[in-house]
This record gives C-alpha cells, sequence and structure tokens, in this order.
C-alpha cells in the first residue's frame, strides 16, 4: 500500500484548515470502522507511514515523475 502524503491531500480537497483538520477528513471513514478515535486513527496510520505529512527522497522510495 502506498502512503498518502499531505500535499497530494490539499491538491484534492483544497487548501483549507490546519494540518490535522486536513488529514482528519481524509481518514473520516475509517475511525468508525476501528471502533477509535479520528486522532487515534490519523495517529496510528502515521505511524505505520501510511499518512505521512511531507515527502521525504529515500534509497528505498523513489518518486515518481509526472509529465
Amino acid at each position: 500500500m502506498d502512503p498518502i502524503y499531505l500535499p497530494d491531500l490539499r491538491a484534492v480537497v483544497g487548501d483549507f484548515g490546519t494540518d490535522e483538520l486536513v488529514l482528519e477528513n481524509a481518514i473520516r471513514p475509517l475511525p468508525g470502522t476501528f471502533q477509535v478515535s479520528a486522532e487515534a486513527m490519523r495517529n496510528r496510520l502515521e505511524g505505520m507511514q501510511l499518512l505521512l505529512r511531507k515527502r521525504e527522497v529515500s534509497l528505498f522510495h523513489t518518486l515518481s515523475v509526472k509529465n
């Protein structure tokens, strides 16, 4: 599963609100499924590196270039 990046979310939903608000709105359907709060779900997804605030180039993850 590929991670979701905050700048990508802002491109889709617009540049409204704080980072936390944008992230929590993006994961809104998930907390009910797992019976946790939105903040707890966001923390778990960030901990698993599935929800990231910025792109970081690493040795094992390459960024795709869109033309």
